[in-house]
């Protein structure tokens, strides 16, 4: 029960190909902005 919290990890080799399917929209900043 301890571990519910824990957002899960997923861990890739270097250069190996990486597929990511969203279902949501996405926000991302501008690159070199701060908050």
């Amino acid at each position: 029960r301890r571990q519910l919290n824990v957002q899960p990890t997923l861990t890739i080799r270097p250069g190996h190909p990486l597929r990511v399917v969203i279902t949501r929209d996405l926000v991302l900043e501008p690159l070199g902005a701060t908050r």
